[in-house]
């Protein structure tokens, strides 16, 4: 259904990302956790609601060319540049078309997976009663939905700040005026306060967090004439009048207590053994938490609420979490923490998972199959001379340790191994898309769904230069007619320092640019 109405979103365009958390590959992977037998996602398919100008799904349907992908967006001008891109790549499984998803008439068929971000808190009740309803009638027997939405009580503190800007904004129509005019009322506020209150160190977070937030964000979301959150339970009792029940958090990580004293999380779990649904909502009340990013399954699937850490050894695992450690002591019983740049960790003193951390960091960014990290942190240890009781612990054993590890955000899984090369070719190739997206700007997709800024413009040149037909040799040469036509030019110092770091490397024939653009996922060769 086309809409020829042009919309809000037609004229002042939505900034779309790249989002890891909707990646079939995530959802599979959890719904796995659960007991659940989703599909195999190289050959599934996939449908995004309102899904701007394709920026989330494209990728997905470039990087898995069996699956098929349908995406829809009310909005006409963003599907249009979708389009525009999905011609441009070649990409045959993928489809954009203009819906109004309260008023769907679409022969859409069966999906395995079901995305709906950043929409349902910003439309009519009619309309979040129909995305539910789109869940219900088109997700497969054993298929995952991921919808987001703002979330109370975290979010009640926001709605002050909401109402502000948009009392000060009222009746201006002009849209970079109506933002401008917000951000200088919250700037405003916040410089104005004196004393070192709650409410001073609030508006100074809100001016900080708008000083980062785009225009198009801040008019669509904290301007919006619609901007509903919802308590988890509100939304679970919405979602099950639609045969549909909560399955989990996109980040695993979030339907966890780690962060809290161990008598708190005992409390949690003591009311979570008599209503799941219930320990989910005082989990947000003790987080304050302001979004949630919720799977849902239909009502007939059986659900195991205790994680199936077996589920864990037919995965690939990958961690950057490093030893926190100079010298760790992988063989003996000294306990050791591994963390990530994110600031997650693991503390564990059992060898064979200090083994098999150590491994995994080595290895980053690789997805190492299960399997594999079993038998390489087992001869870490042989090599090492571990005592022999060391070696008595199973695959099982670090199965259950890795399961604490992806809960708390330290590792990574997967479905599949990795989808990209990480060793580069004498004829290095940057895929497809990543040479598209940097030729409209900064931030380009990697193939392990991440966003990437690759600010430097020359690092922008040498990525389109890698299109598979030119050497190693072949790219230096061209480089070094680039970095003479660009002598004695008055560069930034940003600038001037890429070009520094460009003439250091073509002796080595940008050997560390290509090995650093393929620990990113953007290489394909």
């Amino acid at each position: 259904m086309t809409n020829p109405t042009p919309t809000a979103y037609d004229q002042v365009l939505y900034p779309n990302y790249t989002f890891p958390q909707t990646h079939p590959d995530r959802l599979a992977s959890i719904a796995r956790l659960y007991g659940m037998k989703p599909a195999d996602i190289t050959h599934c398919r996939v449908l995004e609601l309102g899904c701007g100008d394709g920026n989330n799904i494209v990728p997905m349907a470039y990087a898995l060319p069996q699956a098929q992908f349908v995406g829809l967006d009310i909005a006409a001008v963003p599907i249009q540049m979708g389009q525009a891109r999905i011609a441009q790549l070649g990409l045959s499984n993928i489809q954009l078309q203009v819906a109004d998803l309260g008023r769907l008439d679409l022969d859409l068929g069966e999906f395995d997976f079901i995305i709906c971000h950043g929409i349902y808190s910003w439309v009519p009740a009619e309309v979040r009663a129909s995305i539910l309803a789109i869940c219900q009638a088109h997700l497969a027997p054993q298929g995952v939905a991921y919808i987001s939405y703002n979330a109370y009580p975290g979010c009640h503190l926001r709605e002050v700040t909401r109402d502000m800007m948009r009392f000060h904004t009222r009746g201006i129509t002009d849209e970079n005026n109506r933002t401008a005019q917000a951000r200088s009322l919250v700037k405003w506020l916040a410089n104005s306060q004196v004393e070192e209150t709650a409410y001073a160190a609030y508006l100074k977070e809100v001016d900080d967090r708008l000083d980062s937030k785009s225009n198009g964000a801040l008019f669509h979301d904290d301007l919006a004439d619609i901007n509903q959150p919802f308590y988890f339970h509100e939304f679970a009792s919405a979602a099950a009048q639609y045969g549909l029940q909560y399955l989990s958090e996109a980040v695993l990580a979030d339907t966890q207590d780690h962060e809290f004293a161990p008598e708190v999380g005992a409390q949690l779990n003591a009311i979570g053994e008599q209503d799941p649904l219930a320990r989910e909502q005082y989990l947000d009340f003790l987080k304050g938490r302001t979004f949630r990013q919720t799977l849902l399954c239909h009502h007939s699937v059986n659900l195991d609420r205790n994680l199936q850490s077996s589920a864990l050894t037919e995965l690939y695992v990958r961690s950057e979490a490093a030893p926190a450690s100079v010298t760790p002591d992988i063989r003996g019983s000294t306990a050791e923490k591994f963390r990530s740049l994110s600031g997650a960790a693991i503390v564990t003193d059992t060898p064979l998972a200090k083994a098999a951390m150590f491994y995994l960091y080595e290895n980053f960014p690789r997805f190492v199959p299960f399997a594999e990290m079993v038998m390489r942190a087992g001869a870490m240890l042989v090599e090492l001379g571990a005592q022999e009781d060391a070696m008595e612990e199973s695959g099982q054993d670090l199965a259950a340790v890795l399961l604490k590890t992806y809960c708390m955000g330290v590792t990574e899984v997967s479905t599949q191994p990795t989808p990209c090369e990480l060793v580069p070719s004498q004829y290095p190739q940057a895929s497809p898309l990543v040479r598209q997206q940097v030729r409209e700007g900064v931030l380009v997709t990697s193939l392990f769904h991440t966003n990437i800024k690759v600010d430097g413009d020359l690092s922008r040149q040498l990525l389109l230069l890698l299109d598979g037909t030119r050497s190693r040799q072949d790219v230096a040469e061209i480089f070094t007619e680039i970095l003479a036509a660009g002598a004695g030019k008055n560069l930034t110092p940003a600038a001037t320092q890429e070009r520094d770091v460009f003439v250091a490397a073509l002796p080595e024939q940008f050997a560390p640019q290509f090995a650093v653009f393929a620990r990113m996922g953007l290489l394909i060769a």
